[in-house]
């Protein structure tokens, strides 16, 4: 796509979603029709700019005049609102094309989502690509504008649910679950500025849009269903764009399943696929993964209010319900947050409204003098909202009939800072209360732990559980040929040149005499070709004295030969002491590119799938946020300096992010398990390399 092209489609995306005219190509007369329904909609909802509708074979279809063609409508709409069957999708794009339109929706399935489906999409990217034009879809359900009256879908949700103003954009690779989301928001009291299906994407991408909701003044925040992304370094800067901006982002992913993981038999394969280094980058640039499609609609609602919170800051928790405060701090300890220390300025105005026999300390207990005095709610939110320890006030209530509507007047009044969120737990709140509350721009839960999981995420933009280990392989990367394995022995020395630490050791061919230390303890590991895990082998031993290594040598490289392997000698390595054992990997994944992975190590690292994703380069601040993220971190409280151990780790991630460089493009992944830290050192202790299919293993370091 040319500059200009690409200038003329951003223009487009404008007029994709605040369209000045439209034109329906293919409006059926009966709007119960999928081909009906945009124009019923549209009519029913008013809108307000110039409407056209092509359809050969009427004169008018619902009222509306039609004409035989798009060059036949006596104005140049701006979006063309495509209605025809696949086969008759391209033809009808290039009339619009050729008129001048700046963007269309195709509904149209039977394209690349099927097998033997229409071919016109490469077509259809050819004419976008040539004259700019934004082209939604093909294969989706369209676009919701609601401000600008445009109701481009034929969804029947549209026909119970209304056009409810907001500020939230919804981005969604799936049509069917995007729509129940913009229902079940509608439920809530919550608002979409801008809702896209992004179908097939056979133009515009979900990162396209995404990019053009950071620049839309009506989107706060951006939510996303993601399945899968084909730009991941767009993606990536559309995200980073939004955190720039102040505009939370909320991904919920599909797919995480074990489908992408690659056919290698690393530990770094097994345990973290796509989920994981997509969860990765999401952390890297402060987007929000959830779980479900509740908790998106949550945390979106509790996003709107305002920045997310400083992490030093705790919670206030304020309810009528001892127990409902017993449980919101039990809550608050399983996300890893803490309930926030209330100044005695705080403390004393709680006084002035909350009764002697209730408490003015956190956790607020209005008691039941509630229903007597709703107005304590709005003073005891703000004073709790000022407070310079509170992060996020959580309100916990369940009250019904007139003490309701005080309590959402109170509520709706207070003046909370921008600093300060506000969420509300309320055990069977009507509808009224759950509108009210959502058009007001206050979160309202049905129970507290959705509550504070929300207000975690918020929080902290990082999954706060693992995704599930992976087992089977890619297919893609099968078909182009399994990726080779690098001689440990040729890989470490590599890793000492780019100043990584490994073991003293040498490898021993034929039978020959290694020099040792008869002080020391050596790691005797045959070396065969194309073997990656030797100990399940039994090609490894531990902890050997200088005098018995020889021997071990020799059974071992014995016990390589009877397995038919191909020996290439036996490493002799002094062993490392003992410390903390973590893997660090390195992998070009193919949507995000250069990956690095980080996590608890040893021969039991896939049962432990503690492994965090972060994108590369990586900086030290970057290495040590990685660090943190995992449970093994805590391991470090155990050394005598555990700030010198954190310190040796970090340089050693830098290091490895830098190592790439000194490597060829043919390097598919690098892994290195374990990596022993002590306060002293971090030492790779064994290391392996994968390397692009070529006819042999490349033994000159140039080569590797």
């Amino acid at each position: 796509m040319t500059a200009a092209a690409s200038t003329h489609r951003e223009g487009g995306l404008a007029a994709l979603f605040a369209p000045a005219s439209v034109v329906v190509v293919g409006a059926s007369t009966d709007p119960e029709r999928v081909s009906g329904r945009p124009l019923g909609f549209l009519r029913d909802w008013k809108f307000a700019g110039e409407l056209a509708v092509v359809n050969p074979r009427r004169d008018t279809v619902l009222g509306y005049p039609s004409y035989g063609s798009v060059g036949d409508v006596p104005f140049v709409p701006e979006l063309a609102i495509i209605c025809v069957p696949a086969s008759r999708v391209l033809p009808a794009l290039a009339q619009c094309a050729a008129c001048g339109v700046r963007a269309a929706i195709v509904f149209a399935a039977g394209f690349a989502e099927i097998a033997g489906g229409c071919t016109d999409e490469a077509a259809i990217r050819e004419l976008a690509d040539g004259t700019g034009m934004a082209v939604c879809g093909p294969n989706c359900l369209g676009v919701i504008s609601v401000d600008d009256r445009l109701p481009a879908t034929f969804s029947t949700v549209l026909s119970e649910a209304s056009l409810r103003s907001g500020d939230v954009g919804l981005v969604t690779q799936s049509g069917a679950l995007g729509i129940y989301l913009y229902a079940e928001a509608a439920r809530r009291g919550v608002g979409f500025s801008r809702w896209v299906s992004t179908g097939n994407e056979c133009v515009l991408t979900l990162s396209e849009y995404i990019e053009w909701l950071v620049q839309d003044e009506r989107t706060r925040v951006i939510c996303a269903y993601v399945e899968g992304v084909r730009d991941g370094e767009t993606f990536r800067r559309a995200l980073a764009s939004a955190q720039a901006a102040g505009k939370p982002v909320i991904i919920l992913k599909g797919g995480r399943s074990p489908t992408g993981a690659q056919a290698v038999t690393s530990h770094t394969g097994a345990i973290a696929g796509d989920a994981t280094v997509f969860s990765g980058i999401l952390a890297s640039v402060g987007a929000h993964e959830v779980d479900d499609a509740t908790e998106l609609l949550e945390l979106a609602s509790l996003a709107r209010r305002g920045p997310r919170p400083s992490a030093a800051h705790g919670v206030a928790i304020a309810t009528t319900s001892g127990g409902g405060a017993i449980l919101a701090s039990d809550w608050l300890t399983r996300f890893g947050l803490r309930a926030a220390t209330l100044s005695a300025e705080t403390v004393a105005a709680l006084a002035t409204v909350i009764p002697p026999f209730g408490r003015a300390e956190n956790p607020v207990d209005f008691t039941g003098n509630l229903m007597n005095d709703p107005n304590m709610v709005r003073v005891a939110v703000e004073a709790l909202a000022k407070d310079s320890d509170v992060g996020a006030t959580v309100v916990f209530v369940g009250v019904g009939g007139q003490t309701a509507d005080r309590v959402v007047e109170a509520l709706l009044g207070a003046e909370i800072p921008a600093r300060s969120a506000l969420a509300v737990v309320w055990i069977g709140a009507s509808p009224v209360v759950r509108e009210r509350l959502g058009e007001g721009g206050i979160p309202l839960f049905a129970d507290i732990g959705p509550c504070i999981r929300a207000v975690a995420r918020l929080w902290e933009p990082r999954p706060l559980d693992q995704p599930p280990p992976h087992t089977d392989g890619d297919p893609a990367r099968d078909e182009r040929g399994a990726p080779q394995v690098a001689g440990e022995h040729e890989l470490k020395r590599q890793l000492a040149g780019a100043g990584l630490l490994v073991p003293t050791g040498q490898l021993v061919v034929d039978g020959q005499s290694p020099a040792l230390d008869s002080d020391a303890r050596y790691a005797v590991k045959a070396q065969a070709r194309g073997v990656v895990h030797k100990a399940a082998r039994g090609l490894v031993q531990l902890d050997c004295a200088a005098a018995d290594v020889p021997a071990v040598s020799a059974n071992l490289a014995k016990r390589a030969v009877d397995q038919g392997l191909a020996l290439e000698g036996v490493l002799v390595e002094e062993m490392s002491p003992p410390g903390i054992e973590l893997l660090v990997s390195v992998r070009n994944d193919s949507a995000f590119g250069w990956t690095l992975f980080v996590g608890a190590g040893g021969a039991e690292v896939e049962a432990k799938a503690d492994i965090v994703a972060r994108p590369l380069p990586l900086t030290p601040s970057q290495a040590l946020a990685a660090l943190d993220s995992l449970a093994i971190s805590r391991a470090f409280g155990t050394l005598d300096d555990p700030g010198a151990a954190r310190d040796r780790f970090i340089d050693l991630l830098v290091q490895v992010s830098r190592a790439l460089d000194r490597l060829p493009a043919r390097l598919e992944e690098l892994e290195l398990n374990p990596v022993i830290v002590t306060s002293e050192h971090a030492m790779i202790v064994d290391a392996v390399a994968f390397v692009g299919p070529r006819e042999r293993i490349p033994s000159r370091p140039e080569e590797f």
